[in-house]
């Protein structure tokens, strides 16, 4: 199963199942990854669908803006992630 079915189907579960949060994320997942089709669709050099690899680019993109926004808070709350040994084995 690709992502994009993989995501619709959380989608849909998480629709049935009346998580907001859950679903929220994945609703702005879905609105990154049809914005990325759209702007794909006005250049001449870009391919008609996105390969798996540009899908998990803008998710990997969109967790690290998240990770960055919530940085002031966390600190704030005494947390210090990621732990000195995870910076370590990057």
């Amino acid at each position: 199963m690709d992502i994009r079915s993989r995501l619709n189907t959380a989608l849909k579960t998480a629709m049935k199942e009346r998580q907001s949060d859950r679903l929220s994320t994945l609703r702005l997942i879905n609105a990154a990854i049809k914005d990325r089709d759209i702007a794909a669709r006005g250049s001449d050099d870009a391919p008609g669908e996105m390969s798996e690899a540009d899908l998990l680019q803008i998710l990997g993109r969109m967790g690290s803006s998240a990770r960055k926004a919530s940085a002031p808070t966390r600190r704030a709350a005494g947390w210090n992630w990621p732990m000195p040994s995870a910076r370590k084995s990057r």
